[in-house]
């Protein structure tokens, strides 16, 4: 059997065109979120991407103006730059909230983001959206209720 990464999709397809991983492929590839990150999302500035249901190029005004790391050998968007970017293009919302909350808790806040944000004008719904977040994954459990009925077997068939 023959597998592919994402890596090797972006190798082999269009190796004459500068591309740099962004969205759902990048939260994957860097560890904001567990998504595989397929199909594989690029960014590019010059040429022509035809896209397809595993390849999707997102053409932007310049490559330059954005946040870019390499990782394992290809360019990639940083985390401040995928997060920004997963909340101002259609994305998952399961890797918005885990790559939000993933970096909430590494960088023991969110200012790294913010800073970014700025730039996008989406300091605002990324603030709402943590808050959101962490209400939902920080509320206190009330341990008198048991989440499933509890049964006790006798041993003794009816």
């Amino acid at each position: 059997m023959y597998g592919v990464s994402p890596y090797d999709i972006i190798r082999r397809l269009y190796p004459e065109i500068r591309k740099v991983m962004c969205l759902e492929t990048a939260a994957g590839r860097i560890g904001l979120s567990k998504d595989w990150g397929v199909p594989v999302s690029v960014f590019y500035d010059t040429g022509y991407i035809i896209n397809s249901e595993y390849f999707i190029g997102i053409k932007v005004p310049c490559l330059d103006d954005l946040q870019i790391i390499i990782h394992c050998g290809c360019e990639c968007t940083s985390r401040e730059q995928t997060i920004c970017d997963l909340f101002r293009l259609p994305s998952s919302v399961q890797d918005r909230s885990e790559g939000l909350l993933f970096y909430y808790y590494v960088n023991n806040g969110i200012d790294g983001v913010l800073e970014l944000a700025e730039k996008y004008e989406l300091v605002d719904r990324i603030q709402k959206e943590l808050e959101f977040l962490l209400e939902c994954y920080e509320e206190p459990v009330d341990e008198s209720d048991e989440p499933f009925p509890v049964f006790v077997w006798d041993g003794v068939i009816k």
